[in-house]
């Protein structure tokens, strides 16, 4: 017996093929009806047999296109009052103001790279794409996923692109960024000093690789923004790039040609060739082998690596003459990265001779993810291209919160029905463009997701630019504020991609957060729930001499811990520090004078690396605890004295750092001896906490300094080894990028 089913399938199912996929299993089974787009994911109407509506349920869950993921599946029967004839694709409709999943970006695939040299409508085109690869999110200006609600509106499909994504039988049926070189966007490159441009692709190419050939820099417009790149092995060329973006030290990424090249200069495993190969293709950090050029990492052990996403990547590496390039957003240091034509023409051209931009315009602005192998298990850094705008769920009703993030690594997030939407990697909020991007990106957000705030979330700190927003957004919109404590929201993001809702012990460690006593956190052990929190201890108070400006230089730091724990610093390290700025240091601090009370590891981290000569003065965030790591004796497992009384107490790590400085040990064997000592330090009081609040045998990890892959993997690796769940954020990153979510659920919880 035949019956009416109304379908309707919610997670990611736009942007990714699904249409084509239901429509082509429609036909494989005889089955009648229509499928379509909602704003609230696919809906499907179909007539068959109990027995056919079984059998294709099970289908669509193990068939579905690799880069969708299904979230509810909700199967209603309906009165047969409707016929159909045939199973077809119709329009899109709008049913609801519910949130409907937009594929991030994802990199051409290997379908389409091998059909740019063969097909002859397609050949060498630079934006060759299909119903399974291609641009996505920073092209779509509203849901649903249309062509007509993206960038790719200006470019009306051409009679053979027409066919192709009307013919069931075609990879690109259906596929809404489909074009050719006949009625797709194209690239055209710029030379200083004449109004002409050439347009022709392959010219284009052959200047492009030329000039990087010859050792210079190219500008060139990619998915999210315009990206610099330039020979990895022509030290002229980096040292221009770093002059161009303002960026001395902090380390560069590479491209590689292939998979099979990066062997060449790096150790990689299973997984973080997994993660090089995903359809995501972020920058992956990785174990140096070789050195290509010092001048990119800054000397360091490990090199960001990424791989070719896009057809013109491609394209390029077919006649470059090198195997690495050096690959950049192109934007001055601490600026967003540039995404109009015209802006990086002013900005770089003068400089660069030539540069090479297209006629697509970029909706949303992304920058590449960045992602590390902990553990086996894949960290996100930043998290932008490739993964953004994936969702996460909460159990209830969330709608209307704004959640504003912090005021570094920012991020934002929305919220409708039981989704919480975080916005890609915005940056620090300290530069007034990168603020106006963070002020735009929302009103962006709130035009796509049809959203509407009824309820802001914000950190505590009052000097944030984010809490500023908020005060003025509350005022324009007349809607309240809730400012929630900066590591209670680390904590809850973590509890919320994990399903968590019982108490549960958090470690959070970072640099800094503004606590609810006035002072700077960031080593909290914390016994939290979604709503509440209670701070079970941390690390021992000490001064930050000059405020900010002792997280800029470390010795400062160094010599307030000293002096706090009243430990004399010798002469080896006083005579590098000088001993007029050792006494005023001690007296700032003595005197109170500007001088905020801090107990962040991250700056514990700081003041070690100082301590052993490695930074004195950060030129980039996290340098000298990033030193520090990676100077670590690899394989060490010996460590320092911990207090029986109080394992947080830092007196015997430090005296016990400068007995062996005093002693000359090796560098790397100390900081190998603190990485342990600490991570053990932590172990101890984790267990002192959980017993004495009869918690389950579960501990959060999170904060920007479970980025130390040495740390993380230590204590990880205590916790499970004596039965432990450890929950450490996967999805979302450990530093500030994922604050907005933990935020927002705070938020909810606490304000009804």
């Amino acid at each position: 017996m035949t019956h009416f089913y109304d379908i309707n399938i919610q997670g990611l199912v736009q942007g990714v093929g699904f249409r084509p996929f239901i429509y082509k299993l429609a036909l494989q089974m005889g089955l009648t009806g229509r499928v379509r787009n909602n704003n609230e994911g696919v809906r499907i109407e179909v007539i068959c047999t109990d027995f056919q509506i079984n059998n294709f349920i099970k289908r669509i869950k193990t068939e579905k296109p690799d880069c969708s993921y299904i979230n509810d599946i909700f199967i209603n029967e309906r009165p047969l009052d409707e016929s159909f004839s045939h199973f077809s694709i119709e329009a899109s409709n709008l049913v609801s103001d519910k949130i409907t999943r937009i594929s991030p970006d994802i990199a051409v695939c290997d379908k389409c790279i091998k059909e740019m040299y063969s097909q002859n409508h397609r050949l060498s085109f630079p934006f060759i794409n299909c119903t399974h690869c291609g641009p996505r999110f920073s092209i779509i200006e509203k849901i649903p996923y249309d062509r007509e609600n993206s960038s790719m509106n200006e470019f009306p499909m051409c009679h053979t692109c027409s066919s192709e994504y009307a013919d069931v039988y075609d990879r690109r049926f259906h596929a809404q960024a489909t074009c050719c070189n006949e009625c797709g966007p194209m690239y055209s490159l710029c030379s200083i000093g004449t109004d002409t441009r050439e347009t022709d692709i392959k010219k284009i190419i052959q200047i492009a690789s030329s000039h990087i050939n010859s050792g210079k820099i190219l500008p060139i417009k990619g998915l999210g923004g315009y990206n610099l790149i330039a020979d990895a092995f022509c030290a002229g060329a980096v040292k221009k790039i770093r002059e161009l973006k303002n960026r001395f030290h902090k380390p560069l990424a590479v491209m590689a040609r292939d998979i099979n090249v990066v062997d060449i200069i790096a150790n990689v495993d299973h997984k973080e060739r997994e993660a090089l190969l995903s359809h995501q293709r972020p920058i992956v950090v990785l174990e140096l082998k070789k050195q290509i050029n010092i001048n990119i990492n800054s000397g360091l052990n490990t090199i960001g690596v990424v791989l070719p996403y896009l057809p013109i990547h491609y394209l390029l590496f077919e006649q470059l003459k090198t195997d690495f390039i050096i690959f950049t957003s192109a934007n001055k240091e601490g600026e967003p990265i540039i995404t109009e034509n015209e802006a990086a023409k002013e900005s770089l051209l003068a400089d660069t001779e030539i540069i090479l931009e297209n006629n697509r315009r970029i909706i949303n602005r992304v920058d590449d993810s960045v992602v590390c192998i902990i553990n086996s298990r894949k960290r996100i850094f930043r998290r932008s291209r490739g993964y953004v705008p994936e969702v996460i769920t909460y159990t209830k009703n969330i709608t209307g919160i704004l959640a504003l993030g912090s005021q570094m690594n920012n991020s934002f997030a929305i919220s409708k029905e039981q989704d919480i939407i975080l916005s890609q990697y915005i940056g620090e909020l300290d530069d007034y463009k990168t603020r106006e991007f963070f002020n735009d990106n929302i009103s962006r957000f709130e035009k796509m997701f049809s959203f509407t705030p009824n309820l802001i979330a914000c950190d505590m700190h009052p000097g944030y630019y984010t809490s500023q927003a908020a005060e003025i957004l509350s005022k324009e919109r007349n809607i309240p504020v809730i400012r929630i404590q900066h590591h209670h929201a680390h904590a809850v993001s973590v509890m919320a991609e994990h399903n968590i809702s019982h108490d549960i012990l958090a470690i959070v460690l970072d640099g800094s957060g503004y606590g609810t006593d006035g002072n700077i956190w960031g080593s909290e052990f914390l016994i939290c729930n979604k709503k509440y929190f209670t701070r079970d201890a941390h690390f021992e108070y000490f001064h930050l001499p000059g405020s900010e400006s002792a997280i800029k230089e470390p010795w400062k730091i160094a010599v307030a811990i000293c002096h706090s724990l009243n430990i004399d610093i010798p002469e080896i390290i006083s005579d590098r520090y000088l001993l007029k700025n050792i006494q005023t240091i001690k007296r700032m601090i003595d005197s109170d004078f500007n001088s905020p009370l801090s107990c962040g590891a991250g700056r514990i981290f700081d003041a070690v690396s100082s301590l052993l000569g490695l930074c004195d003065s950060i030129k980039y965030q996290a340098q000298a605890a990033i030193l520090l790591e990676e100077c670590a004796q690899k394989g060490y497992t010996g460590r320092y004295g911990i207090s029986d009384s109080n394992p947080l107490n830092m007196k015997p790590l430090f005296a016990s750092i400068i007995k062996d400085i005093l002693n000359k040990r090796d560098v790397g064997l100390i900081s190998a001896r603190f990485h342990n000592t600490l991570a053990e330090m932590i172990f101890r009081q984790g267990i002192i906490s959980i017993n004495k609040h009869k918690l389950p045998k579960q501990v959060i990890l999170t904060g920007g300094c479970f980025q130390n892959k040495l740390l993380c993997s230590i204590l990880e690796n205590k916790f499970k080894n004596s039965g432990f769940d450890v929950l450490v954020p996967i999805r979302y990153s450990c530093n500030d990028g994922s604050l907005a979510i933990g935020q927002t659920i705070i938020a909810k919880e606490n304000y009804n």
